[in-house]
């Protein structure tokens, strides 16, 4: 049986959303999860008709995420905005972010 997680990571560098190669696991990670949610109804047309700076945009920006939730020890995870925004704060304070 195929590891269709697999599949679709391969599929991230095949069809990479912004029409470049990725530059590294975590564009690659943000590309297949855009793939996944291109085959999906109602979602494919819409992504499909974004401009293609915007989507270099969306890539880089999830990428991101992805490079920074794999820095972290442990992910946020705050029922309060109002805690999540102090928590935030505090760690660009420290100079924990990038």
């Amino acid at each position: 049986m195929i590891d269709d997680h697999f599949r679709t990571l391969g599929l991230g560098w095949i069809y990479p959303y912004h029409g470049e190669n990725p530059r590294d696991k975590a564009e690659q990670i943000a590309c297949a999860i855009l793939y996944d949610m291109g085959d999906r109804r109602g979602i494919k047309s819409e992504l499909l008709s974004v401009d293609r700076d915007v989507r270099r945009d969306i890539v880089e920006t999830h990428a991101a995420i992805i490079r920074r939730a794999m820095e972290l020890a442990e992910l946020p995870q705050f029922d309060d905005y109002d805690v999540l925004m102090s928590k935030a704060l505090e760690h660009q304070q420290k100079g924990e972010t990038k």
